[in-house]
């Protein structure tokens, strides 16, 4: 019973994680160079509040749960090192949206963030 709660709150966590390392992308690439001031503060907010508030949380109770089901399960074969591999990148990836995010907030306006297709598509194809 606790495994399957476990792995239910993993894969719960892991799908809000990806739709958000997916989404966050997206919204950034909205900021263009001469929007207004109250259309920045707004996108800037929405990313903010994604990132801190939704997407690092449920990044840190994916890798939590997963850490957990591996110990649980007892599950070490040269598969799972691979998953974990891909759990780092998607890690490295969630860094640097949020590296986007502060510098969207730290820049007040003059920033333009990076075009989100190569992040979405190196995303997708880690997932």
């Amino acid at each position: 019973m606790i495994l399957t709660l476990v792995k239910a709150l993993h894969i719960a966590a892991l799908i809000l994680w990806s739709a958000g390392l997916i989404a966050l992308p997206l919204v950034l690439g909205k900021h263009e160079a001469g929007e207004e001031q109250a259309d920045y503060a707004r996108l800037r907010r929405i990313t903010n509040y994604g990132y801190t508030r939704i997407v690092t949380p449920a990044a840190v109770i994916a890798v939590s749960a997963g850490t957990a089901l591996i110990f649980l399960r007892e599950v070490f074969v040269p598969w799972m090192f691979a998953k974990l591999v891909a759990v780092g990148l998607l890690v490295a990836l969630h860094a640097l949206i949020g590296h986007t995010v502060v510098q969207m907030s730290e820049r007040r306006g003059d920033y333009i963030p990076p075009s989100p297709l190569p992040l979405v598509c190196a995303m997708i194809a880690t997932m």
